[in-house]
């Protein structure tokens, strides 16, 4: 559904299916773990070069702004 709604310019980044370390309250209770979770999760990001990340979780979209 994705690559349709993008014309078929939709590229999956490395590790999409790990965890951002936002996880609902996992970043207010483990922050040291979340913060290093994050950090790989935007190195992907950054390594994808996209202009947009999409993401239908909202602890997702805090944590990645977080990031």
């Amino acid at each position: 559904m994705m690559r349709q709604a993008c014309g078929g310019a939709f590229e999956e980044m490395a590790e999409s299916d790990v965890c951002c370390g936002g996880a609902g309250a996992f970043s207010f209770l483990h922050p040291e773990l979340s913060e290093d979770v994050l950090k790989r999760k935007i190195g992907n990001i950054a390594a994808s070069h996209a202009r947009t990340v999409v993401t239908s979780s909202t602890s997702c979209l805090i944590q990645l702004a977080h990031g």
